[in-house]
């Protein structure tokens, strides 16, 4: 899949095709001109020359440049030496045209390169900084060209350089839109041009939220977005923005880079009547409430991401779950997830990348590992197995489209029922990582590559915990422990075997891929 790196001098033949392919107002320019490598010898290459640090490229599965930014944080040295050191080498390929040529596309072009001389831009002492950004039509309308520039805007905020701008074709009405929708500011300009400026807040911080930010998760990557240097901003039941001021959620969410919302009451409960309203409520209006305040900002986040759960998908023993093929279940769980994604993808927000966190079993110091913890240290640390016992409603389907029975039912998998699980380190990477890939929206499941099942799974945890037996646990056995816990048995019952596809292929490494070592982890953490 794409995705965004610093430029190589390698790329320079790429950034040339790119260049070429997008210079007549978007347009393929292939032709236009006698020489077709006038366009990169003036607009690409000599800024990766003078500035490779301030050259960003999106590359394809090939790595092969499709996009690309490039500039100078300091217009007033750049033109000098543009002037003094790197045109003067092409004079005798392109000789400068007479005062009397014709005005034709190559005159123009050779005539703007002649000029080019120290102060000869007029809006170079106010913005010193300009840059040229350019993608091919395939890679357009994903979102690099907003990543691109933040990119770029972020070493120029390093630097501490006052402001940037460039020009953009005043035909391309597509490009001119999305500036707009940029912030940046339409300055004074010739005509065919429209000259855009911004100023940079030298300092500034990008802008995180997170809803749901006191919880296990929230707490983590709350950490890890402050360790990154983001401004964190907290919406939740006692943080600085609360659920019941939607003008003040709508503040939080204005300006920010990045959206996670962690919000919804913990499963790790008794599904009681109240217990099962709340549940799906806490997720499905806080999730609206948010959708709600994006769409009505005029700068909304780029990426919202949203938690999920792998529960989304059905009981399954046969075959792997994956974003392409796995098969939803039924019942209450099931359905509290759907409702919660159909909130979050319902609506228009087109300037929104949104992505779903379809996580399992997060090992770590959260109530799901503290609750088999407990089962293990009082020695029920064996296989948990199912059994036909009382019927009871617990587990039924909610909302307006309830799914499955009425009543509960078991399988017959003997501790062999798959466990999907991920270590809370690889949901922050796995976090960090969907931030910066464009190219990923939808629901994206978040899982170990390393599958287990029951019986595995509460073995090794009981070795980690110097547990020497697990007495196998039926279903008899479980309820009432559970009851006593304060959990459901479906947390160790159902068979969840998810796999991370799209983490996979997009090339994402796992911290923690192994289960002994992530439990080992787990384990020490909490001593």
């Amino acid at each position: 899949m794409p995705h965004l790196r610093s430029y190589r001098p390698t790329d320079d033949e790429a950034l040339a095709e790119v260049c070429l392919r997008t210079a007549d107002a978007g347009a393929d320019a292939t032709g236009l001109l006698p020489d077709d490598d006038l366009w990169a010898e003036i607009f690409v290459l000599p800024y990766v020359a003078r500035h490779p640090d301030l050259a960003f490229v999106v590359v394809d599965d090939d790595d092969r440049a499709i996009g690309y930014i490039v500039g100078t944080d300091n217009t007033r040295e750049f033109e000098e030496w543009f002037a003094s050191e790197w045109w003067p080498r092409f004079a005798d390929r392109w000789p400068a045209p007479d005062a009397a040529a014709e005005s034709t596309r190559e005159t123009d072009i050779l005539r703007y390169a002649y000029n080019l001389r120290p102060g000869s831009d007029p809006h170079g002492g106010t913005y010193p900084a300009h840059l040229h950004i350019d993608l091919l039509p395939g890679a357009q309308g994903q979102g690099w060209g907003r990543f691109l520039i933040t990119a770029f805007t972020a070493v120029l905020r390093e630097r501490g350089i006052a402001g940037v701008h460039f020009a953009a074709n005043a035909e391309n009405s597509g490009a001119l839109a999305f500036y707009d929708r940029l912030g940046f500011d339409r300055l004074d300009s010739e005509r065919g041009e429209q000259v855009f400026g911004q100023t940079v807040t030298p300092g500034a911080r990008p802008v995180a939220v997170v809803a749901g930010a006191s919880g296990f998760i929230g707490s983590a990557l709350t950490s890890a977005f402050e360790s990154d240097g983001y401004e964190v901003r907290r919406i939740g039941r006692s943080a600085e923005t609360t659920w019941d001021t939607p003008a003040a959620i709508a503040r939080a969410v204005d300006g920010a880079d990045v959206l996670v919302n962690l919000a919804g009451k913990s499963v790790n409960a008794r599904y009681t009547d109240v217990a099962r309203d709340e549940i799906l409520r806490s997720r499905v209006d806080t999730t609206r409430a948010l959708r709600e305040a994006i769409a009505a900002v005029p700068n909304p986040p780029r990426v919202w991401l949203n938690a999920s759960t792998a529960t989304i998908y059905r009981h399954e023993e046969v075959r792997a779950n994956t974003e392409s093929s796995g098969v939803i279940g039924e019942g209450f769980s099931v359905d509290v997830a759907r409702s919660w994604e159909q909130e979050f993808f319902a609506g228009d927000l087109p300037h929104t990348r949104r992505v779903a966190l379809r996580m399992a079993i997060v090992v770590g110091d959260g109530s799901a590992t503290a609750s088999l913890l407990r089962l293990a240290r009082v020695g029920l640390g064996g296989p948990q197995i199912d059994s036909p016992w009382f019927r009871h409603r617990r587990y039924r389907g909610i909302g307006d489209d309830a799914s499955g029975l009425e009543r509960s039912s078991h399988h017959r998998t003997r501790g062999a029922q798959k466990f999907s699980w991920i270590h809370i380190d690889d949901v922050v990477a796995a976090t960090r990582f969907l931030i910066e890939r464009p190219d990923i929206s939808g629901p994206v499941n978040l899982a170990s590559p390393e599958l287990s099942d029951n019986r595995t799974f509460m073995r090794e945890l009981r070795e980690v915990v110097g547990m020497p037996f697990g007495l196998p646990a039926w279903r008899w056995m479980l309820e009432p422990a559970m009851w006593v816990l304060r959990t459901e048995p479906e947390l160790v019952l159902k068979s969840r075997w998810v796999v991370p596809e799209t983490l996979t292929d997009a090339g994402f490494e796992f911290t923690h891929p192994q289960l002994r070592a992530a439990l080992e982890d787990a384990v020490a953490r909490r001593s």
